[in-house]
């Protein structure tokens, strides 16, 4: 991860495009929650956070 921070860094001098800030995902790609969850995340202090369920309904 870090290694391709630095390499997007260098592309991004390269092209003098200035880096205003950056935003980290907590999201664990490869966990799955047991009660059929598609996703759950660590917030900043370590504890688990609430697990979002995908709608069910259609517009």
């Amino acid at each position: 991860m870090k290694r391709d921070l630095k390499e997007i860094a260098v592309q991004l001098d390269n092209l003098n495009v200035p880096v205003m800030g950056f935003v980290f995902n907590f999201a664990k790609e490869r966990k799955v929650s047991a009660n059929g969850n598609y996703y759950y995340y660590y917030d900043e202090g370590g504890k688990k956070s609430q697990s979002r369920k995908k709608s069910k309904h259609q517009n």
